[in-house]
């Protein structure tokens, strides 16, 4: 979680964060080091927090070697804070800083992503997420963000396809970043982290995935390109025996939230 400055400004209280853009190599695991974009060199990025009714002040510092911006996916802001390059505002280029402000009026939990070649730069781990604690928050014991993502971590050795190369049906980059969901606070059984629209995939292929019966539908079209691009699963940016486990204590209130930062549908099952 990223530490903010708290300031008092007009009698309104502002949480005030740093996100740094900027190039790291990140371990999936003991074994598994990939090359990442980062905020501030972790994946996924430092957890914006803050309290209804207060103010989110976040300067984007960018080190990177490309434009960026952040996105502030589901989350109502000012439009001129919604952090679309070319629509919203300009991209913030290599060595400057923009600094996005908005009240945070609704409570749940949401992510930010780079907006700016979005399917390739979230890919490569620019994402974290962002959590406005309603009134409830006092009656939750432990609370867990769990990011989901995936990775390709073959012999090329690169932490994201690039998918900017891909042919989805003339389909841009924009529109498949909104095809990822993000949850609210959970207190289901079960639940279906689906939802995933990607639009129409035109006659994309990928090598081995050539079938006999040419009428393949699309959600298993998209499942076995996705297995085939992507090697690797992370929990908060872990894989394996690196994902930490989650403590829990017999009696306590737990709140769970779960953001599917990936390009893959998960089905996941929680015990009663």
């Amino acid at each position: 979680m990223a530490k903010p400055e708290i300031l008092q400004e007009n009698g309104q209280t502002v949480r005030s964060f740093e996100l740094v853009a900027k190039e790291a190599e990140w371990a999936l695991s003991k074994d598994k080091n990939v090359p990442v974009w980062t905020y501030n060199g972790v994946v996924p990025g430092s957890q914006i927090r803050a309290k209804v009714g207060e103010v989110i002040r976040v300067t984007l510092k960018n080190e990177l070697k490309v434009p960026t911006t952040i996105h502030w996916h589901g989350y109502p802001v000012p439009n001129n804070m919604d952090g679309i390059p070319g629509t919203t505002q300009n991209a913030v280029r290599p060595g400057e800083t923009f600094t996005y402000e908005f009240p945070a009026t609704v409570p749940g939990t949401y992510w930010y992503h780079s907006h700016q070649d979005s399917a390739n730069q979230e890919d490569l781990g620019l994402y974290g997420t962002l959590v406005v604690e309603g009134p409830d928050q006092a009656q939750i014991q432990r609370d867990y963000t769990l990011v989901l993502d995936e990775w390709n971590t073959g012999s090329q050795g690169h932490a994201g396809m690039n998918m900017g190369e891909m042919d989805h049906g003339k389909m841009g980059s924009e529109r498949m970043d909104h095809g990822k969901t993000n949850s609210e606070t959970m207190n289901h059984g079960s639940m279906n982290m689906g939802g995933m629209d990607h639009g129409s995939h035109g006659n994309t292929s990928m090598p081995g995935m050539e079938h006999s019966n040419s009428q393949v539908p699309p959600g298993a079209m998209h499942d076995q390109m996705m297995q085939a691009m992507y090697t690797t699963f992370s929990v908060n940016g872990k894989t394996g025996d690196a994902i930490e486990p989650l403590e829990v204590a017999k009696g306590e209130r737990v709140r769970l939230r779960f953001v599917n930062a990936g390009f893959q549908s998960h089905t996941l099952r929680l015990p009663g």
